[in-house]
């Protein structure tokens, strides 16, 4: 019986002296955009690329926040550099602009030694 607690112990535990468990996967890191300047009133939607790359996808569009604030949604990615791209009711490009996010480690959702969620104050996007 010893025997067995001792090799379910080791099991669970692993080969470090106190387990932890990352379980937290799939979270997102979101960021705020602020669209400013002459062009803002006619945004209809906003688009976000990475490195170059913009796709047609619900994982790179923006949710409205009302006003002038729009969400993103990076998942675990916390890119330096994100091109925006506002697109009027019609679904012409208004602007494509690129902004520089600074992101913040948190020890969120699952503790120090896990991936961490980040988090980065709101990045103001002018608009011509």
């Amino acid at each position: 019986m010893l025997v067995a607690t001792v090799a379910c112990a080791a099991v669970v535990s692993g080969c470090s002296a106190t387990p932890r468990a990352c379980t937290e996967i799939g979270y997102v890191n979101t960021l705020t955009l602020e669209v400013a300047g002459a062009g803002a009133a006619a945004v209809d939607d906003l688009e976000w690329c990475v490195a170059g790359k913009c796709t047609d996808d619900a994982l790179t569009e923006a949710r409205g926040l009302g006003g002038a604030q729009w969400e993103v949604q990076t998942f675990t990615q916390t890119p330096d550099e994100l091109t925006v791209v506002a697109v009027d009711a019609g679904g012409a490009e208004i602007a494509r602009v690129d902004v520089t996010v600074t992101w913040t480690g948190t020890d969120s959702p699952n503790g120090p030694g896990c991936d961490n969620a980040s988090e980065a104050p709101a990045v103001i996007v002018p608009l011509p």
